[in-house]
This record gives structure tokens, C-alpha cells and sequence, in this order.
């Protein structure tokens, strides 16, 4: 009789006990435990309503600790809960600090648990991008490159997903920062990944912070600045070369466009995109000689290349058309006088341009802006039956 009642009385306290304990933060702590991270979310977040608690370090610090294995659930199960778990986590761990002023009571377990938080960040990152949340993985992506700022993997993840996510300010933040990392750092990563795709390589970082400054935020001057630095660590890109010649040349600077086009033919004179932009500028400076001279080149180093074909041709058809539209605006008197004379000019030119433009077409047949150049050519040099079949050509295209 009196074993039924200390029985009895065992099982009220027990009771007891667990209702005690489930309004207040240990009961989420139990759920923890048991790896019921569902459950302990659910806990935590009523706890957290109560005010009582939500002054106490210990319910902020279990809060912490829920979260961050939220954020590093790598089944995927419970990573699903809760969209900001690395943000909460460590906005807890911080929260708990806060509350113990004179470093006691669970401040240190709080800055433990906040150092520790790069792992969950980066795993929650991981898992977000798995399940096509590229907002979730690009927060968590920053969340780890704030905690390790000199890890250059994260930083170039959140930069790339920045980007992905049109985030510009986290995008431009991200540009400058990796292309400010020494290269050598670059170099120390790069030795430690066997596939190529792995490697992270600087130079496109310079060349998206070029073109971000020149597309987006519309800065010529900063464009320039950013070229000329990458510049001085790859002084062969091709890419940052060919942007800084367009912003000498969109600021009619062709002084300093004809000194880095000549430099940059001198250090590769086989280059065909070096040798285009340098004749280019020789025809805008009014230094034609050259400009030919320069074109010559580029169809010696690749003669079967559109580019290089059209370059020519380009300053043959050009000086052509300059004559065509003079004529155009003669009058009946000064045509009599001087007009035959002019077309025969023209069409030297004209004849000069053809066969790099017939060149092109046999190489890109059907494109329609060489079709329309070799129609206007045909048509100054009578060339009756080439216009029409070159006619009939445009208009298929049309249809």
C-alpha cells in the first residue's frame, strides 16, 4: 500500500517536473539533445516570447545552439525550417554575450558557440544552392566570408552569388575585395585544387570590376583605373587591354589610345584584336598609311578571319562611300564638271573593298550586314547579276 503511494507520488513529481520544464529553455535543450531539431525550434520560439526568459543569457545561448544546427543540418531535413538559421544563430550567441556584461553566466559558451559559426554558415550555403535558393546560399555565403574574411574560396562564392543575384552593392563590395587579395594568395589556393575549373584566377576578377564600373555603374574614370591596375598585374590580358582602348576612345584620348595600342602590338604583333584596334586609331588620328599598313598585318597573321578580312575591306569600302556621298550632294553643274571622274575614283575603292567583303560571305555566309555592304558595291560597279543574286540572298534572310 504505501509502495503504490511513494509510486503514485513518483509519477506526479515526474509530472511536474516535465511542465516546469517545458516553459522554459532546457525543455528545448532536451529536444536537442534528442537530435529533435524540429521540436526544439518550436520550443525555443515560445520560450522566446515569454519575458521572463528572453532577458536570460541561457535562453538566448540555446537558441544559439538550435539554430546553428539548423543551419548545419546536412540531411536536408532540417535545414528547411527556418530560412535565416546563420543569421539567427548568431544574432542569439551575440544577444547572450550581451546579457552578461561582466563575462559570467554563459558568455563564454556564447563566444564559443559565435567562433565556431563559419561551419554551419558555409554548409547552410551549400545546402541552400543544392535546393535552387540562391538568396539563401548567397546570405550564408557573406555570413562565412564576415566570419573568415581571408578565406578566399568563400569570398569569391559570395561574390559570384551576389552577382547571380543582382545584388550590386554585395557584388561591387565582393569585386573589390578579391581583386585587393594579393596574388600570391591566388597562386598558394590555386596549387591546392587539381582541376582547372577549380582554380581561382584573379584576372577575371579584374575584368569583372571593369566591366561592372563601365555597364553598371556607367564611370569612365573608374573604369580606366581599374584597367590600368589589372593591367599592372597582367599586363597580357586581352580583355582589360581592348576595355581601356574603348575608354581612351569614348573620351577622344586617341594620344593615349595610340600609346597602349602600340605597346600592346609591340609586346604580340601577331595579335589580331591588338593590330584591328591600332589601325582603328591610326584612321582616327588621320593617319591612313598606317592604318593600311596595320591592316596588311592582320590579314597576313589570319587570312581566312572575318575580323581581319573586314578591317580592310572596311577602309577600302569607307574612303568609297566618303567620294559616293560628295557626288550625292553635287549639283547638275559641278556633277557635268567633275562627277564621272569621282565614280571612277569610288569605284577603284569599291572594286579594292570587294573581295575581302565576298571573303567574309564565303566564311559567314547570310549575314545580312555583309550581304547590304556587297549589294552597294555591286550596284556602283554594275554589277548587275552579283546584285540581284545577292538581292535575292537579303531577302531570304527577311523571311
Amino acid at each position: 500500500m504505501k509502495l503504490n503511494q511513494i509510486v503514485l507520488t513518483a509519477t506526479l513529481s515526474t509530472a511536474f517536473t516535465f511542465n516546469v520544464l517545458a516553459q522554459g529553455p532546457e525543455a528545448a535543450k532536451i529536444e536537442l539533445d534528442a537530435t529533435k531539431i524540429d521540436k526544439a525550434k518550436e520550443i525555443i520560439d515560445k520560450v522566446m516570447e515569454n519575458p521572463k526568459h528572453n532577458v536570460k543569457s541561457k535562453a538566448w545561448y540555446y537558441r544559439g545552439l538550435i539554430y546553428k544546427a539548423i543551419a548545419d543540418d546536412r540531411t536536408g531535413i532540417y535545414s528547411k525550417i527556418d530560412p535565416n538559421p546563420v543569421e539567427k544563430s548568431i544574432e542569439s550567441f551575440k544577444k547572450a554575450m550581451e546579457l552578461e556584461p561582466l563575462k559570467k553566466g554563459y558568455y563564454k559558451e556564447s563566444e564559443k558557440g559565435l567562433a565556431d559559426m563559419f561551419t554551419p554558415a558555409f554548409n547552410f550555403a551549400v545546402v541552400s544552392y543544392q535546393r535552387k535558393d540562391n538568396i539563401g546560399a548567397m546570405k550564408a555565403f557573406w555570413v562565412a566570408h564576415r566570419l573568415q574574411p581571408d578565406n578566399l574560396q568563400v569570398l569569391s562564392y559570395a561574390t559570384q552569388f551576389a552577382f547571380d543575384n543582382k545584388d550590386d552593392a554585395l557584388y561591387e563590395e565582393g569585386l573589390i575585395k578579391m581583386v585587393n587579395v594579393p596574388l600570391a594568395k591566388y597562386q598558394e589556393f590555386n596549387k591546392t585544387q587539381e582541376k582547372e575549373e577549380a582554380k581561382i584566377k584573379k584576372e577575371s576578377f579584374w575584368q569583372q570590376i571593369a566591366f561592372f564600373a563601365r555597364d553598371t555603374k556607367k564611370d569612365a574614370a573608374k573604369t580606366e583605373e581599374y584597367c590600368k591596375a589589372g593591367l599592372k598585374e597582367f599586363p597580357e590580358d586581352k580583355i582589360l587591354q581592348s576595355i581601356l582602348l574603348e575608354m581612351y576612345g569614348k573620351a577622344g584620348n586617341y594620344d593615349a589610345a595610340l600609346q597602349e595600342a602600340e605597346k600592346q602590338v609591340q609586346s604580340n604583333p601577331k595579335d589580331l584584336k591588338a593590330l584591328q584596334n591600332l589601325g582603328i586609331i591610326y584612321e582616327k588620328l588621320g593617319k591612313e598609311d598606317k592604318a593600311l599598313e596595320v591592316y596588311k598585318k592582320a590579314i597576313v597573321v589570319e587570312p581566312n578571319s572575318p575580323e581581319a578580312n573586314y578591317g580592310l575591306g572596311a577602309y577600302h569600302f569607307n574612303k568609297g562611300a566618303v567620294i559616293m556621298k560628295v557626288i550625292s550632294e553635287m549639283d547638275m553643274p559641278t556633277y557635268n564638271k567633275k562627277g564621272k571622274a569621282e565614280e571612277i575614283k569610288a569605284g577603284a575603292f569599291f572594286k579594292e573593298a570587294m573581295p575581302y567583303f565576298e571573303k567574309i560571305n564565303s566564311i559567314k555566309p547570310n549575314d545580312s550586314k555583309t550581304l547590304s555592304i556587297l549589294m552597294q558595291i555591286y550596284d556602283v560597279l554594275g554589277m548587275k547579276d552579283k546584285k540581284d543574286k545577292t538581292s535575292k540572298q537579303l531577302e531570304a534572310l527577311d523571311k
